[in-house]
């Protein structure tokens, strides 16, 4: 991949509106002061790299996006109008931190998964063809 430039996106556009979800999910960040989530480049386990190491076969087969450009983009519009796509969240302890994992939906079958710590990084992005989660908002 060429140079590589962080990219953020507002809390506030890339999660649901809902009123009773953005206090809790606002909640979720206020430790860290977070506003943006950021996805950075990050390494073999958070980040656009882990993403790129670990799921590109799944984008390509679920969604026909090929090649780290083009998975990039996706992300980026999906998470740019994510609170038009929230299906749901769910916040869970893993190991020994916090995360919020976002579903969105994509089509009526085909969501994302985004879990994001609470410093507002990007851990990954998990296409799937099914939530999996209980939600912890139902909207």
């Amino acid at each position: 991949m060429q140079q590589w430039m962080d990219w953020t996106v507002k809390i506030s556009d890339a999660i649901t509106d809902d009123v009773q979800a953005k206090n809790e999910i606002n909640q979720y960040f206020a430790p860290n002061n977070t506003e943006e989530i950021l996805l950075t480049y990050g390494d073999a386990n958070f980040g656009f790299l882990h993403i790129s190491l670990r799921h590109t076969e799944d984008f390509a087969r679920m969604f026909g996006v090929h090649g780290n450009a083009n998975l990039l983009r996706f992300l980026q519009d999906l998470l740019k109008d994510g609170k038009y796509k929230t299906y749901g969240y769910n916040i869970r302890q893993q190991e020994s931190r916090r995360e919020l994992v976002v579903i969105y939906q994509v089509d009526a079958t085909k969501f994302v998964k985004v879990p994001i710590g609470q410093n507002g990084m990007i851990i990954s992005a998990i296409p799937s063809d099914n939530t999996n989660y209980v939600l912890s908002s139902d909207y």
